[in-house]
């Protein structure tokens, strides 16, 4: 019965060892998992890091591009209304060119006008002393058939 005993003790005390060990196993790989989960955590806490700055810096890039367009648009801008206003001003040019010349023209016409009507003038009074003048003469021949 001692023996028994004995071995019920030794068996009960062999369990608690065996127990024991399972549990510090337990524990261990409780630990492990602990540590293996802080490391998976702070992977993916690196990663969330690493895009925000990758977003950051693309956010970043897409703001300089799209400020970069606008001043290309500014300039092209500037560059169109420069070109405008130049076209205007040779347009007003040209204009006033024209309406010179037209006028020069008129000016001509007038001056060629009035010179025509002066020539035909002359004319007339001519053709009108040559008409007196054969009257006169035919006046006279008249004049002396009657006398003669």
């Amino acid at each position: 019965e001692k023996e028994s005993k004995r071995e019920i003790e030794q068996k009960k005390g062999e369990q608690e060892k065996e127990q024991e060990i399972e549990s510090k196993r337990k524990r261990k790989i409780k630990i492990e998992q602990e540590k293996e989960q802080e490391i998976e955590s702070k992977r993916k806490r690196k990663i969330k890091i690493e895009q925000e700055k990758e977003h950051e810096i693309e956010s970043k890039r897409k703001r300089k591009i799209k400020i970069e367009q606008e001043k290309e648009q500014e300039i092209e801008r500037k560059r169109k209304r420069k070109i405008k206003i130049e076209q205007e001003k040779e347009h007003e040019i040209e204009s006033k060119r024209k309406r010179k010349i037209k006028i020069e023209q008129e000016k001509e016409q007038e001056i060629e006008s009035k010179r025509k009507r002066k020539i035909k003038i002359e004319q007339e009074k001519e053709k009108e002393i040559e008409s007196k003048r054969k009257r006169k003469k035919k006046e006279r021949n008249r004049t002396e058939k009657k006398e003669g």
